[in-house]
């Protein structure tokens, strides 16, 4: 039963809020249609998607760790109370469809990579302006920590980690 349940109102609002900013942003992009784009739970992302037919993509906000932060934010505090602030650290990707092998078993050739990157860059830029646009919004710290491109054989993409503060 989760009429009951409490939710979060730490971080849970913040997830919503960037999921809602990341769809948003890659729409406007003018990528390859997504099939997916929201939450994800979990220490993995569930990257089916963009396996499936007809599907461009998808796009995904996902809380990676929490931890104790209060005095040197985006540092862990060692001497955590029961009013210490929060920090959380969110992923903010997208995984497409990469370039494969054709009937004959060649790999793809340059064209086909070039248009698979030019669609990457726009997905790193539009996730970005996700989070700067989403936490311009909202009273919340944040840094912006590293791009880290993904390529999983047949899947093509990236993510950015953003450390969030919790808000008071």
């Amino acid at each position: 039963m989760t009429d009951a349940l409490i939710e979060d109102r730490t971080i849970w609002p913040v997830l919503n809020t960037l999921a809602d900013c990341l769809c948003a942003q890659l729409a406007a992009a003018g990528g390859p249609e997504l099939c997916f784009c929201g939450l994800q739970g979990g220490d993995q992302i569930l990257a089916d998607y963009p396996l499936l037919d007809d599907c461009g993509g998808m796009g995904f906000v996902r809380l990676s760790t929490a931890y104790p932060s209060m005095a040197q934010f985006p540092a862990q505090d060692p001497t955590a109370t029961c009013v210490t602030l929060l920090g959380f650290q969110v992923e903010v990707g997208v995984l497409r469809p990469g370039p494969l092998l054709d009937e004959q078993g060649n790999p793809p050739d340059s064209a086909e990579w070039a248009n698979a990157v030019r669609v990457q860059m726009s997905d790193m830029a539009a996730i970005r302006r996700a989070i700067a646009c989403c936490f311009a919004t909202v009273d919340t710290r944040y840094i912006l920590g590293t791009w880290q491109p993904t390529y999983q054989g047949d899947i093509l993409g990236g993510s950015w980690l953003v450390t969030v503060q919790q808000s008071f």
